[in-house]
């Protein structure tokens, strides 16, 4: 499959960089430029929501984008490797940017949940949050983006980003009581999931 993409699209230098649960990432040169390529590996992933959002969101740096592969240009940077005060202000501004988006067409993940609600990014992890060579943050795989509760994510950069509680009810301005309880509800969640797809 690889082949074909790397062909039609006249990639060179393609080299193997990353490889998830669901993807395999490459990086290479389209035109002398540095490219990402997002090959999925099964199909428990449906991109419906993320190819709506890149392409109302990222279109100047989205290349091809199907429920497949992903050819984006490379953002240089390291993933987040630090739970300070500062980075997670940067990262409430870049999440605060997206979760005020209205984008037709995107699903919602619990429909019946009514407060506070968002465009979640849905899997904020460290490997999802780009730390730049100038400190700035770029949140990267949306493939599950959906309108959800803004807690959601808040229960992530606790759970997978060693964030505390109290720093992120400080930073964000959210009650510690909603986080508490979706921070639980995540868990059941994401273990339930694990389980299921494993």
């Amino acid at each position: 499959m690889i082949e074909k993409i790397v062909k039609d699209f006249r990639i060179s230098n393609l080299e193997f960089y990353y490889e998830g649960n669901h993807n395999k990432t490459y990086k290479g040169l389209i035109n002398g430029e540095q490219v990402q390529i997002r090959v999925s590996k099964n199909n428990i992933v449906d991109h419906k929501n993320e190819i709506i959002f890149l392409k109302n969101e990222f279109n100047n740096k989205i290349i091809y984008i199907d429920e497949f592969f992903m050819i984006r240009k490379w953002i240089d940077g390291k993933i987040l490797d630090n739970n300070s005060l500062d980075t997670l202000k940067k990262i409430k501004h870049s999440l605060e940017k997206q979760w005020v988006l209205k984008i037709p067409n995107i699903s919602s993940f619990r429909p019946s949940i009514m407060d506070d609600i968002v465009l979640s990014h849905g899997d904020l992890r460290k490997k999802n949050i780009i730390v730049s060579e100038d400190n700035n943050i770029f949140l990267i795989d949306f493939e599950w983006i959906n309108y959800n509760t803004k807690y959601f994510d808040l229960a992530h950069l606790f759970l997978y980003c060693s964030f505390k509680v109290s720093d992120i009810v400080s930073v964000f301005e959210v009650e510690k009581k909603k986080l508490r309880r979706e921070i639980k509800i995540v868990k059941k969640f994401n273990k339930k999931w694990l389980k299921s797809n494993n």
